[in-house]
């Protein structure tokens, strides 16, 4: 895919999570955690990307990027801030920790992308499910894919 997205086992992929938070906003140096299932994946210094061409690159220069959840609901996308700037993105086996300048708004949906080291050699059958956390809130459990 044009995202560099790609399902085949024990592949180098990508993918694209969306993110809102309702705490305060971040007035210092944030982590966001992304925990994959287990048999993901993540490079050591791993790829994560904000700009909208990155993230969506079928979108057409000026257009605003919208996002449609399982439900069928879509949510307008805010560009992410320049002074959010991605200062290191690391990650170990199934866990990536991204930090993150002060510039996050809460009550703003944001979309990034996620290098993916390895895919699994088979679907997890235990615990498919992803998660992220940034500061003191969580996703919960997030569904995986087949």
């Amino acid at each position: 895919l044009a995202i560099g997205r790609d399902d085949r086992p024990l592949r180098r992929s990508a993918i694209i999570m969306a993110m809102k938070f309702d705490m305060e906003q971040p007035t210092a140096t944030q982590e966001l955690h992304v925990r994959a299932p287990i048999s993901w994946h993540f490079d050591s210094v791993c790829g994560f990307w904000t700009e909208p061409s990155e993230v969506l690159p079928w979108l057409t220069p000026g257009q605003a990027p919208a996002y449609t959840d399982h439900n069928g609901t879509t949510w307008d996308v805010e560009p992410w801030p320049l002074l959010a700037k991605v200062l290191k993105c690391r990650g170990d086996e199934h866990h990536a920790i991204i930090e993150i300048a002060p510039g996050l708004r809460r009550k703003d949906l944001y979309l990034f992308k996620i290098g993916i080291k390895r895919n699994p050699l088979d679907t997890p059958w235990r615990r498919n499910t992803w998660s992220l956390t940034f500061g003191s809130e969580s996703s919960g459990a997030i569904p995986g894919f087949l």
